[in-house]
């Protein structure tokens, strides 16, 4: 037999299935896709904070802090303001403030009347395990929604409550002294109403939140009546016995109406007023009578063209006046405004997404989408409202807004909304087959697409080629791990959390895997070569990436039996936050040998390591029987350690390698004033000696390569004494049919 060299050139993700693609893994954990094409350890984490000295112990915040059940990334002005914005046990909005840690390290948010918000109503996570917030940005102020509690406004500062819960009550009018018209602006008189006339109004006003969104309408004022007839009628006399001037002997009046202005809640900064015009309306007859010119004035009551159009009267500027004079005649009045025009902010949102400049919302127990007036995402008119329908009778599950379509998802259902606020919205269907579970699991990725969690895998929606944003299709990319999918504790989707981490490339999907109700592990996607991997026992309630040059990723860890329950930051170190190591883990698919070659044994493999001065170890399983291997560093061999014992060859066979060059002190193992010099990690080539000859033909070789060290694995070949080669050809191509025959 002929000794030959096969060499696996690039490595990839995890394939779980009976065929699996050549180059990829049965098992990858703890491990990250590299640019280089390699695998490599994944960092670890560690708490935002250090310890800090109380007394005479040293002690961690997070050790005694409540924990933490969501947590949010917050900037504003171009990151010059940077939170973590996170919810905790005791059911309190709090946010991370490096300037005060460690000892701490965080600021509960209060609300805008300076009470301590949270302490009455208590939010609805108060005790539980995990919280279902979902946050959103529009502009520079955060959205805070639950579908159970009042729906918060954070602007960085203070929460105040999302729009308003009421409208606001009537305002009561009455009038005043009749003002006679002795001066005009610009040929208008001053004051309400028309002279020699009745005259009818109604009132109603709004409230103004601090960032400028407003109330529905008050109900109507009681109608407002008054007279400003002279004594002698309602006529003009014109008198003709002058050679050259007539005179009109009336004078003219108006009103001054008082107004009572209600106050409005918390956050309140303004309150606006709006009129009708005249209710009474004018209808003139002429008549000559002894050389006499007449005019008489009839009137009708035009309640219903007239009640229902109410003007913009004026702003008062703060929430304290609670009177207001009314000087304005109809001709100075500003445009119309109608009910319809206006709307509450709906108090059980649980979702929303901001798509052409309009805040969309849903709450979980209806399929109903609401939007609001376009650039004032809390005001939402009762008629700006669809129904998404399909086959079905699924709810809204979670939204996302790309360029030119906002996604909405159902449990089995996703629909593509479109259009625009001036020329109305509207609802496409994409599919009545797939949709999302887990509205947390939505996260878009730049130029590729939308990934989410559904009942029988994960979901990439496309986003188009061409930048246009249009979706045109799912693919379905957890086909290669169908045993891990199948271990997804899909009951409690809603506890699970997604991050992108752009720094390597990927997608995180905290789920709960076999019987956990809470998140335990994170499926990592790389999106560069479409490879899964997974994050083992990681317990985190949140995931969040920072927006800034950074880039790092937090988590919301959970586990308090450990000890890291808190804040933490991925990277910076290999273990978990100082509770031990990860074990990294690249196991090989069963590479199928036997079919090809009369015989296969395999003698040795062939590795390019970084090994960072480390320890590797190898297992190999020829034909599902396993075989170990170890490499140690040249240190231990020469200090006399025990050599592992190989089951292959039933001998001491373990081969020596240093998993570092040595020639050149690392950084780290040299000083500076010595006279040597620095060199960077490279790969070096490590065999791997193994004898299956007592094993008969390898039909079948998978490789284990593993540590709870730093190493890096770049590719592999092995090295194999073959038989002749056997001559494959398909037989439907040999015996014919329609395979391009």
């Amino acid at each position: 037999m002929a000794a030959r060299r096969f060499l696996i050139p690039s490595l990839g993700g995890m394939d779980e299935r009976w065929d699996p693609l050549p180059g990829t893994a049965l098992v990858i954990e703890n491990m990250t896709w590299q640019d280089s094409g390699s695998w490599h350890t994944s960092q670890g984490y560690r708490r935002i904070t250090d310890e800090y000295t109380a007394g005479e112990a040293q002690v961690n915040y997070w050790d005694i802090a409540a924990p933490i059940l969501s947590l949010f990334w917050f900037c504003q002005h171009g990151n010059a303001l940077q939170y973590l914005i996170y919810e905790d046990q005791d059911g309190k909005l709090r946010y991370f403030d490096g300037s005060e840690s460690p000892s701490t390290p965080y600021h509960t948010i209060r609300h805008i009347d300076q009470t301590i918000f949270a302490s009455a109503p208590t939010r609805s996570c108060a005790g539980k395990e995990i919280s279902h917030t979902s946050f959103g940005m529009f502009g520079m102020n955060l959205y805070i929604l639950n579908g159970n509690d009042l729906p918060l406004v954070f602007d960085g500062k203070k929460v105040s409550r999302c729009g308003y819960s009421q409208s606001p009550a009537p305002v009561k009018a009455n009038t005043s002294t009749k003002m006679e018209v002795r001066e005009t602006v610009r040929g208008i008189p001053f004051g309400v109403g028309y002279a020699n006339s009745r005259n009818q109004y109604k009132y109603a006003v709004t409230f103004v939140n601090i960032r400028g969104q407003e109330s529905t309408l008050s109900d109507p004022s009681e109608l407002l009546s008054f007279s400003l007839k002279i004594a002698g009628g309602w006529e003009y006399v014109i008198d003709t016995t002058g050679p050259t001037t007539s005179t009109l002997d009336i004078k003219s009046f108006t009103q001054q109406p008082v107004l009572s202005i209600p106050i409005g809640p918390a956050g309140t900064v303004a309150r606006r007023i709006y009129r009708t015009q005249n209710m009474v309306s004018f209808l003139a007859e002429g008549n000559t009578s002894a050389g006499v010119g007449t005019t008489n004035y009839s009137e009708s009551f035009q309640d219903v063209t007239y009640g229902s159009e109410f003007y913009f009267l004026d702003e008062v500027q703060d929430n304290v006046c609670e009177t207001y004079v009314d000087t304005l005649s109809d001709m100075e009045l500003g445009s119309i405004t109608r009910k319809e025009d206006l709307g509450l902010f709906p108090s059980n949102a649980a979702f929303m997404a901001v798509y052409k400049n309009t805040m969309f919302v849903a709450d979980e127990n209806t399929s109903v989408l609401r939007f609001s007036r376009p650039m004032n995402p809390e005001v939402f008119p009762p008629n700006n409202t669809f129904s998404l329908s399909d086959n079905q009778t699924s709810l809204i599950t979670g939204m996302h807004a790309t360029r030119d379509s906002l996604i909405v998802f159902k449990s089995r259902a996703t629909f593509a909304v479109r259009g625009d606020a001036a020329r109305g919205f509207y609802a496409q269907t994409i599919s009545t087959d797939t949709g999302c579970i887990s509205p947390a699991s939505i996260k878009d990725i730049p130029g590729i697409g939308i990934i989410f969690l559904a009942n029988d895998g994960i979901y990439m929606l496309g986003t188009g080629s061409t930048g246009s944003g249009t979706p045109f299709g799912f693919i379905k990319i957890s086909i290669p791990i169908p045993k891990i999918f199948a271990r997804i504790n899909l009951a409690h989707s809603k506890n699970f959390r997604a991050s992108l981490y752009h720094k390597d490339r990927e997608y995180w999907l905290s789920v709960s895997m076999d019987a956990a109700i809470l998140p335990n592990h994170i499926l990592k996607y790389s999106w560069e070569n479409k490879a899964w991997s997974l994050y083992k026992d990681v317990e985190c309630a949140g995931l969040a990436q920072a927006q800034n040059h950074n880039g790092y990723l937090y988590m919301a860890g959970r586990r308090d039996e450990t000890g890291y329950k808190g804040i933490l930051v991925y990277g910076g170190t290999n273990d978990k936050a100082g509770f031990g190591p990860f074990t990294s883990v690249y196991e090989t698919s069963n590479i199928a040998l036997g079919g090809h070659y009369g015989q296969f044994h395999v003698s040795g493999v062939n590795a390019r390591v970084i090994g960072y001065g480390h320890v590797l170890d190898t297992q190999f399983i020829t034909n599902r029987e396993v075989n170990n291997s170890q490499v140690e560093n040249a240190e231990e061999d020469r200090n006399g350690d025990a050599l592992p014992y190989n089951v292959a060859t039933a001998a001491f066979n373990t081969q020596y390698r240093t998993l570092e060059d040595k020639d050149f002190p690392l950084f780290g193992d040299a000083s500076f004033d010595s006279d040597a010099s620095y060199v960077e990690h490279r790969p070096i080539p490590l065999r791997f000696d193994i004898s299956t000859m007592n094993k008969g033909p390898v039909a079948e070789l998978r490789i284990r390569f593993s540590n709870d060290t730093e190493f890096e694995l770049l590719n592999f070949e092995l090295v194999a004494d073959v038989q002749s080669q056997d001559k494959a050809v398909i037989l439907t191509t040999k015996m014919g049919g329609g395979y391009g025959l």
